[in-house]
């Protein structure tokens, strides 16, 4: 694949349109570089970062994106039955923690995966717990990628290429629950650097988020605020003027982008609902399906967790924000024996299930992304859940999992595994020589499936050098 690592600006130059500054993360640029003394002190920038123009035209829709990842090197490959080159099972399994012959069952259509009767824990199990029947409507791909041990370098990301490609939220930016990386989770970007994202750690991040700095509320009624953001309104939309030229069409979007996240401050100020807290819907159904008024600790997550990471995907879902990230801690687990990793993988699938649950109750599409940082191995010989001993990067792996409300979304049948990407040898690693066998193609080959999904392929080049007949081909699963 190898292709050139291309910016926004290399592939387009200056951004002309209103989702081309939002994709090219100029919009926090545009929301307080006239008046930074006013701007900075007294509005949220997230607020200005996302506001999507004055009106909600000019791209296509794209579907939800969450990542999920798994930080400390979770066994993804032991959780699914790789294949190798030829599509055919591997002589063994067990440095897979699968023992020689593994005992299979399908999912997602024809997927195999190792059995829940002699897995009953599982990331597998986990995902049937919660998922509410959603799987029935859901895809899979596995990517097998050798990748890089207890480290944030791998740079398997693609939420830079799907914000470029036009995925933005109409009240919110990315979202995130790790600031370390600036792609919301312990993982780099591949090919292109996404906005920053608001970094979440509790579910008044997000509520705060949209609502004038403390020293407003705190000092003014509701309508002074207004009053003195209509005042910054003002001023920014002169300041904004002044600056574009008759002849300058992008200084001129540039003026209305100004207006307009401004003005979205102003009308925000005065909602005592703005449509962001789940546990503010008069249904209350993802409030209820993540038992967020629920103390304790269930389906894996803390009550704080429950909160927080339901808000995320239901923004997402809502498109009130772009992509989302969410990392789940504790994924180090070689060493700690079956019992607890197997409880770890288990809690991975039932926060997975939950977001599918979520997807279907609110009837949106949605790309859910899984990745970790390396993997584990057993010793040679083991069989099935031993307890991984060991950290094992080529035993890598990434799942993609994709669901249409409207029924499963169809995939190619023309290999004999069509639901993976690259594959593994006789030696039990993801080899590296696929198109699919570094952390950056791999990346890219998240992308090129998600715009596929979203029947959107022709954004591909928007963002990066058009795949070849051949890469596309190979790459992509959906037809």
């Amino acid at each position: 694949m190898g292709k050139k690592k291309l910016s926004y600006f290399d592939n387009h130059g200056m951004p002309g349109n209103r989702r081309e500054f939002l994709a090219s993360g100029m919009m926090s640029f545009a929301a307080y570089m006239m008046t930074p003394s006013i701007l900075g002190i007294l509005a949220k920038s997230s607020v200005a970062q996302a506001a999507d123009g004055c009106d909600s035209s000019g791209g296509p829709t794209l579907p939800a994106f969450v990542s999920v990842n798994l930080a400390g090197g979770a066994s993804l490959s032991g959780n699914y039955i790789v294949h190798d080159m030829g599509g055919n099972l591997l002589p063994k399994y067990d440095i897979l923690g699968l023992g020689t012959t593994p005992p299979t069952e399908t999912e997602f259509g024809n997927v195999l995966f190792p059995s829940s009767t002699a897995v009953t824990q599982s990331f597998l199990t986990g995902m049937r717990a919660q998922a509410n029947g959603a799987l029935a409507k859901s895809s899979f791909i596995g990517i097998c990628v050798p990748l890089q041990d207890d480290t944030s370098n791998n740079a398997i990301d693609p939420t830079g290429m799907v914000t470029a490609a036009g995925l933005v939220g109409s009240l919110l930016p990315k979202l995130g629950t790790s600031g370390t990386t600036g792609t919301g989770i312990r993982q780099k970007p591949s090919n292109t650097v996404p906005p920053t994202p608001l970094v979440v750690s509790k579910l008044t991040d997000l509520t705060t988020a949209l609502a004038p700095a403390s020293a407003l509320t705190t000092n003014l009624t509701q309508a002074q605020q207004k009053n003195v953001l209509q005042l910054v309104s003002d001023l920014s939309g002169s300041q904004a003027r002044a600056v574009a030229s008759v002849n300058s069409s992008s200084g001129q979007t540039l003026s209305k982008l100004v207006q307009c996240a401004t003005g979205k401050n102003i009308d925000l100020a005065t909602q005592t609902n703005p449509g962001i807290d789940p546990q503010l819907d008069s249904d209350k159904t993802v409030a209820n399906l993540w038992q967020m008024t629920t103390g304790g600790t269930l389906f894996g997550r803390s009550q704080t967790e429950r909160q927080i990471f339901g808000s995320m995907v239901y923004n997402a879902l809502k498109g009130n924000s772009g992509s989302v990230g969410i990392d789940l801690g504790g994924y180090d687990y070689h060493g700690q024996g079956a019992t607890a990793q197997n409880q770890k993988d288990f809690d991975a699938g039932q926060a997975v299930g939950k977001i599918l649950a979520t997807a279907q109750a609110m009837n949106q599409k949605v790309c859910i992304n899984i990745t970790s940082d390396g993997s584990v191995g057993a010793p040679s010989g083991s069989g099935l859940r031993p307890g991984f001993t060991g950290d094992r990067g080529s035993g890598g792996m990434a799942y993609m999992i994709f669901f249409d409300p409207a029924g499963r979304p169809s995939m190619k049948n023309d290999k004999t595994a069509p639901w993976q990407l690259g594959y593994y040898t006789s030696g039990q690693g993801a080899a590296d020589d696929s198109i699919v066998g570094s952390a950056d193609k791999a990346g890219v080959a998240m992308f090129a499936n998600y715009l596929a999904f979203a029947k959107q392929e022709s954004l591909f080049s928007k963002v990066l050098t058009p795949l070849s007949t051949t890469d596309h081909d190979a790459i992509v699963r959906f037809g």
